[in-house]
């Protein structure tokens, strides 16, 4: 199976209409990706969900394999249990599920990652600088 590696983006770039999310740990489960994108509350979860402002499931979902390592650390209050972080320096594979979503999806779901609710984040400065607001 091919690894791709994400690299910032050098120079000025027209912002893609799509882009892939790529998720580990509990986020592999499909019921907490359709609360991401739908709006609601997955098996287990101490949290409601408001959803993306597009509601559309993704375009093409597959299963990945990222180079580095999945580690624990802190407690989340939505599963009371670790958060699972990607340390993409640590040697070794994970296994992963890419969607190939919109870049507003990938704004919203991002923000409800941080308890945030769903925004308009500024994705290719995201890609570019690492900051997106």
């Amino acid at each position: 199976m091919t690894v791709h590696t994400a690299a910032p983006l050098d120079g000025e770039l027209p912002a893609p209409e799509r882009v892939g999310y790529a998720s580990y740990a509990s986020n592999m489960h499909t019921d907490r990706l359709a609360a991401y994108i739908a709006g609601g509350t997955p098996p287990g979860a101490g949290r409601t969900y408001p959803g993306c402002r597009d509601r559309r499931a993704p375009e093409r979902s597959v299963a990945v394999e990222l180079a580095g390592r999945l580690c624990f650390a802190t407690e989340s209050p939505v599963w009371t249990g670790g958060r699972g972080f990607h340390d993409p320096t640590a040697p070794g594979r994970m296994r992963a599920r890419a969607h190939l979503v919109t870049v507003g999806q990938v704004s919203d779901i991002a923000a409800q990652e941080v308890y945030e609710e769903p925004t308009a984040l500024q994705v290719l400065e995201l890609l570019t600088t690492g900051t997106g607001r």
